[in-house]
């Protein structure tokens, strides 16, 4: 099975080829600078590539579609068949995935062309709005990039909370790990159910929106990675009291190596999520990997931090957990 947490763009654009100039370009290239994976023909096409397939790939592998509707937009055919497309997924999977963007165009002009989209709330386009756009983007997707300082005040904000408040944050931290795991499990165990495809070998479809639906059911935003092999037990329960060692600040280097280790590579899981609720793919600049760990130590460890120690921690933990015939 592939692992979402690599194949997804959050935002396919479908738009007219005469619009790129004025529009367009400057508005993905703005996308692109702020760290969204966007799939956009000029840059996600290469030479030789089908066109169908890869508009194909980027509809289906995107979790949201920005269509910039135009008078140009309407005269195309491509256009239509990615709307189409677009439309389909959306009833399939019950989900408002389409971002209207209305380009010089008047509603009665989008209900000239297509009247089931004139209830969709739009956004106006003009190249001298692109921030402003971005922005009601963020607001309705709430797909919002997690900054440098936006961590470092989340890290701050944890080592100073009330006592109130830390037994607060605790608990959101172990409903986050339950709901990933016992996720994970019903996801698992349900598409290698001998039923869960009735008489085919698979159906990607299916395992898409099953994916979908439990996400809600357990509230697990886009953008979580998670391991599909995760299972309910014993070992839970040991991230679980890590967790709240973590948040109370009362972690010996010890457990701070086995906190990390356990979410980063014995469980593959989502360690940022599980910490601070952010989901990985929230930090778009991979610099930010390392303030995530950094806050695991400064939180955890409430003395000083001793190098060596961790180091050896760290090695020991490794020991511990890396055997063939170790279970989740």
């Amino acid at each position: 099975m592939e692992n979402n947490r690599d194949k997804e763009f959050d935002f396919f654009i479908s738009h007219a080829s005469e619009d790129k100039d004025e529009f367009v370009r400057p508005f993905a290239l703005k996308l692109i600078d702020l760290g969204y994976k966007v799939w956009y023909d000029e840059y996600s096409l290469k030479i030789g590539d089908s066109l169908l397939s890869g508009i194909s790939k980027g509809i289906r592998n995107s979790k949201y579609g920005i269509i910039v509707l135009s008078k140009n937009f309407f005269k195309k055919t491509w256009t239509k068949k990615e709307l189409e497309a677009l439309l389909t997924k959306e009833t399939l999977f019950n989900n408002n995935i389409i971002l209207p963007l209305w380009l010089d165009i008047t509603i009665n002009d989008v209900y000239d062309f297509s009247p089931l989209i004139t209830d969709k709330l739009a956004i106006r386009a003009t190249t001298k709005e692109i921030d402003n756009i971005i922005s009601q983007i963020e607001k309705k997707t709430k797909l919002n990039i997690i900054s440098k300082e936006v961590l470092i005040e989340k890290i701050n904000s944890i080592k100073n909370l009330t006592e109130d408040r830390r037994k607060k944050y605790f608990l959101d931290l172990e409903s986050r790990i339950k709901n990933l795991f016992h996720f994970q499990q019903e996801y698992y165990n349900w598409y290698t159910s001998d039923d869960a495809f009735g008489d085919k070998d698979w159906d990607d479809l299916l395992v898409e929106e099953k994916r979908i639906e439990l996400q809600k059911e357990y509230n697990i935003p886009d953008g979580v990675w998670d391991n599909t092999e995760l299972r309910v037990g014993p070992k839970m329960q040991i991230l679980i009291r890590l967790g709240k060692k973590w948040v109370y600040r009362k972690m010996s280097h010890l457990e701070a190596a086995e906190f990390h280790f356990l979410m980063e590579e014995y469980y593959d899981i989502d360690p940022h999520y599980i910490m601070y609720g952010f989901p990985h793919k929230s930090l778009k600049d991979s610099t930010l990997l390392n303030y995530s760990f950094a806050g695991l130590l400064s939180i955890g460890i409430s003395t000083k931090i001793d190098e060596d120690k961790l180091e050896k921690s760290m090695a020991e933990i490794f020991g511990k957990y890396y055997s063939p015939d170790d279970d989740y």
